[in-house]
């Protein structure tokens, strides 16, 4: 992509990847089990009405029990000025709707990936800002590196930040574009 902030990362290797993976699932994601039961009221009346929720394939923040909303301005910023390197991953391969990162012509599915949180934060930055920019021009691009959904943390998961595809501005999407794209909704643990 013209002009787009450079990126220099490192992937995990499968099993080192699959381990931080399992690790991040332990620490931030709600079992089976305990989303059934904080959410049991909810499931019911999903089955009432026919319809049936596949834990398995749920996007992994939508399976998280309730962490901090933070701003995509905030986000940004704290990804910005930590200035370490971070841990970064894709949803992984059960999600149908898991997007892939695409990096130097080749497409990666449930990857984890280590780069400089700077770098990262302006790649976040820029790629979501131009989907909205093209949109309030009625174009598009298929020419992106990260996925939709991207979960950011540190080595040892002090914090995590998750970049959601959602807006909580839905209501400006056609007349304001981006003012939707200010109101990315992202999710936060272990940021003041």
């Amino acid at each position: 992509m013209k002009n787009s902030p450079r990126l220099n990362l490192q992937f995990l290797d499968a099993t080192k990847a699959a381990q931080v993976r399992n690790a991040f699932m332990e620490k931030f994601v709600m079992t089976k089990n305990e989303f059934q039961t904080i959410h049991k009221s909810w499931l019911d009346d999903l089955q009432k009405r026919g319809r049936v929720f596949k834990y398995e394939e749920a996007l992994m923040w939508d399976r998280m029990p309730t962490y901090q909303d933070i701003s995509f301005e905030k986000a940004i910023k704290f990804l910005k000025t930590y200035n370490k390197d971070v841990l970064f991953m894709s949803e992984n391969e059960n999600c149908p709707t898991e997007h892939s990162l695409m990096w130097k012509g080749k497409e990666y599915k449930s990857f984890v990936a280590k780069t400089n949180s700077k770098d990262l934060a302006s790649l976040i930055h820029y790629e979501w800002y131009k989907v909205w920019e093209l949109i309030s021009k009625d174009m598009y691009s298929t020419n992106y590196i990260l996925p939709y959904d991207i979960y950011v943390f540190n080595q040892d998961m002090q914090f995590m930040i998750v970049f959601t595809h959602e807006n909580d501005n839905w209501e400006a999407e056609i007349d304001e574009p981006m003012k939707a794209a200010d109101a990315r909704v992202c999710i936060a643990y272990g940021i003041k």
